[in-house]
């Protein structure tokens, strides 16, 4: 399980430092978020469904190698979000990957003190994370619509387009600067 959870984990970042200038940031993290939902609602449906124990357990770990290959695009995305807002947002968004793993450690916990039947068990295994990435996803949505996000997102964007035509060719609001031009050259 490990194999299969860091493996993609790996190959996926590298992926995404490659990829990320040719798809919007948009697309990768809505898209992550989507595909990890559907994969998570996949899985608790096929809870419910009777099937052999070995075939359960290998859609199980097909499950888990893409929804950490999203997930690793998903974090390699955010981590560029976050950079974008001012600093302390950093720690705040480190504090929250803790937590994201406490909550997870607690939840087993809860499960092996309880009383319940392995089905009711993963059930809830499933459906938990389902609830949490839909409320990330519909977070992400609307953090555009915050006046806040709007002014650091912004910013950012126009500060990345000016360098980018500063580095291409030399402009620097409509004009030439020559000794960035020569070095163009």
């Amino acid at each position: 399980m490990t194999l299969l959870s860091q493996l993609p984990l790996l190959l996926c970042t590298l992926l995404n430092s490659f990829f990320y200038q040719r798809i919007s940031e948009v697309v990768r993290l809505a898209g992550s978020l989507i595909f990890i939902l559907l994969l998570f609602i996949l899985t608790a449906i096929l809870v419910k469904i009777p099937m052999e124990e070995d075939r359960f357990f290998s859609v199980t770990m097909a499950t888990i190698w893409f929804i950490n290959s999203f997930g690793a695009v998903l974090q390699g995305s955010l981590f560029g979000l976050v950079g974008q807002l001012p600093q302390q947002y950093s720690a705040v968004f480190m504090s929250g990957q803790g937590l994201a793993g406490t909550f997870a450690a607690i939840a087993m916990l809860i499960s092996i003190a309880g009383d319940t039947d392995l089905e009711s068990t993963a059930l809830g295994y499933f459906i938990t994370p389902c609830v949490g990435t839909l409320v990330t996803l519909i977070s992400y949505l609307l953090l555009p619509r915050l006046e806040f996000a709007q002014f650091y997102l912004d910013r950012n964007r126009s500060n990345e387009v000016e360098t980018t035509g500063v580095l291409l060719n030399g402009k620097v609001g409509g004009r030439y600067e020559s000794s960035i031009c020569a070095q163009c050259q």
